[in-house]
């Protein structure tokens, strides 16, 4: 979910929900991957993914 919050250009919220993501379970490589992605487009160091992207 939080991918698509990112490509619908709501950066905060996709981040938001990933952090709490990650609370519940500290050790879920998904989501600790999905927050890098996060923050390196709010960061500018990565392009925003597509729709396309996240369905791949």
């Amino acid at each position: 979910m939080q991918i698509i919050v990112l490509i619908a250009l709501k950066d905060t919220e996709a981040l938001k929900a990933v952090e709490n993501a990650i609370k519940l379970d500290p050790n879920d490589k998904i989501n600790k991957n999905i927050a890098s992605i996060v923050r390196d487009v709010i960061a500018g160091k990565r392009q925003r993914p597509t729709f396309e992207d996240a369905v791949r």
